[in-house]
């Protein structure tokens, strides 16, 4: 796990995250000295449950192509298992997804030796700072990850996954994205997750500055 750095939401205190290596336990640090004493007042506010911490890690939307690609397809993987586990059940799942059909995602995934890449499409979709509103608190919050499985008329199937709006799609068949561009033009390169959901991301200006929700279509 890489050295991460970020901040407590809705302050300037910089943070950092790693793995201790004693305890193995994956922990939240102060990265400054002089704000040291603040995490430490957020951390107690935190224990007696009067502030709920959350802590912001800025993506790099430039990530090693070769990991992500893998990542992606680990994750495209374990998706299609869970969807097809709640229409055929664990055991029929599992052996749909262990046919020759997923043998190459399998072993990208794994081994990563099986082709000399496995291309993923990607763009910034939304900006990072678009808010939604919570389905049960029904407070806005920061957007932060979704994904779906898409099946394109040709037929194939793509994994599209968002992470605070960076939007990334992989194809479950082989290392070929032509067919989601497809999908994209004949579409109006809308997203599989936001417009094909019933939403869209509305900006709005108050106090001089911009203001992104992510609001339902019939609600306007």
């Amino acid at each position: 796990m890489p050295f991460l750095r970020g901040y407590a939401y809705g302050t300037d205190i910089e943070v950092g995250v790693r793995v201790n290596a004693s305890t193995k336990k994956v922990e939240i640090v102060p990265l400054r000295d002089g704000q040291r004493r603040q995490f430490e007042r957020l951390e107690r506010l935190d224990a007696f449950s009067i502030r709920r911490n959350v802590f912001v890690f800025p993506m790099d939307v430039r990530p090693p192509q070769r990991e992500m690609s893998r990542f992606l397809a680990k994750m495209a993987f374990e998706a299609m298992f869970a969807r097809s586990s709640l229409v055929l059940g664990p055991g029929s799942a599992m052996d749909l997804l262990s046919t020759e059909h997923y043998d190459n995602i399998r072993n990208w995934a794994r081994y990563g030796n099986n082709f000399k890449e496995w291309p993923f499409h990607y763009r910034a979709y939304f900006p990072e700072e678009t808010l939604m509103e919570h389905p049960e608190t029904k407070k806005w919050v920061q957007f932060g990850f979704g994904y779906d499985l898409l099946l394109t008329d040709d037929p194939e199937t793509y994994f599209v996954f968002s992470c605070h709006g960076h939007e990334f799609s992989i194809n479950l068949g082989g290392p070929s994205i032509k067919g989601y561009e497809l999908w994209l033009a004949a579409n109006g390169n809308v997203s599989a997750l936001v417009e094909k959901k019933g939403f869209f991301v509305q900006t709005l200006t108050e106090n001089g500055k911009h203001k992104h929700l992510l609001v339902p279509i019939l609600s306007f």
